[in-house]
């Protein structure tokens, strides 16, 4: 019986000291737990301070942009009403054609794709690097993020110690809905270019080509239809991406398959350089593949 005791009381004091273990650890446990829940919650607490206060300067930042574009847009009808809107503009301003496509009604539920050339006047002036845009009339175009690239790729071109801000106007002949707008930042880095380094630009030439941080120019669609417009304007030489100065034609094919029934297929594509495609229908343009900004300043720059 002693013996039963003995091996109870040594099996008693085994559990108990397993189970001391046991709760040491859990205890252990439920402290770093308490200290991680304390940490997330003091990191959500910063990160939700930090959330209120980006919300706070973005709302700030729009309605200084939305102040200064209603800004333009008076200035605008102000000087349209007194005279013309290009005589006003060109002092301050320099100023290229830009191209882009919009889609135009073919019957019902019939659409096409057609270019419309329009201007851009840029300015700069000593700032923060912000842009601001206005349109003259109303037009739907998104400039904003091509024009914010573009004004950190004039500046670092042109090694500016100073910082400038870029106001910008686009000038219709009407009111219009374009299909793309990052097309013209390849023709927004060269106007600030020219603005910060007081150079003067060709008026014979356009591009289409988006503006990539390094300074290449990226490519676009539309092209076609944008030389047509550029070509109809009377706009010399057009500047497109690296690789897009071929645009592929339909190969089309015609098979007599019985007594006096034909048909006519696409058999396929072919390469045709853009230029050679726009001369057989009746438009004058030297098309050059550029791609980069240095590459387009060559082009747009009046030489001496």
């Amino acid at each position: 019986m002693k013996k039963v005791l003995e091996v109870a009381f040594l099996v008693s004091i085994v559990l108990n000291a397993f189970l001391g273990v046991v709760l040491y650890t859990q205890y252990v446990e439920n402290e770093n737990i308490k200290a991680i829940n304390k940490e997330l919650a003091e990191k959500i607490s910063e990160l939700s301070t930090e959330n209120i206060n980006l919300k706070k300067e973005i709302e700030v930042l729009k309605q200084e942009n939305f102040l200064l574009k209603n800004s333009l847009e008076s200035i605008l009808r102000t000087i349209s009403n007194q005279t013309s809107l290009s005589q006003n503009l060109e002092g301050n301003y320099d100023w290229a054609y830009i191209v882009a496509v919009h889609m135009v009604p073919k019957g019902f539920f019939d659409y096409e794709i057609k270019g419309i050339v329009m201007k851009v006047y840029v300015s700069v002036i000593p700032g923060e690097g912000r842009v601001f845009i206005a349109t003259s009339p109303r037009i739907g175009i998104d400039l904003q993020e091509s024009a914010s690239t573009a004004l950190k790729v004039a500046m670092n071109y042109t090694n500016s110690t100073i910082r400038y801000d870029s106001y910008i106007v686009i000038k219709a002949d009407r009111e219009i809905n374009v299909v793309d707008g990052p097309s013209a930042g390849g023709v927004l880095t060269v106007l600030m270019i020219a603005r910060i380094l007081g150079i003067e630009t060709r008026k014979d030439v356009c591009m289409t080509g988006t503006i990539l941080p390094d300074g290449s120019i990226g490519p676009v669609g539309g092209v076609l239809e944008k030389a047509k417009a550029a070509a109809a304007r009377g706009i010399k030489i057009f500047l497109v991406p690296k690789g897009q100065g071929k645009i592929l034609e339909p190969v089309i094919v015609s098979k007599k398959i019985g007594s006096g029934i034909t048909i006519t297929f696409i058999k396929g594509y072919k390469e045709v350089p853009l230029e050679e495609a726009l001369r057989r229908e009746g438009y004058n343009i030297t098309i050059y593949e550029v791609g980069s900004i240095q590459e387009a300043l060559k082009y747009f720059l009046v030489s001496d």
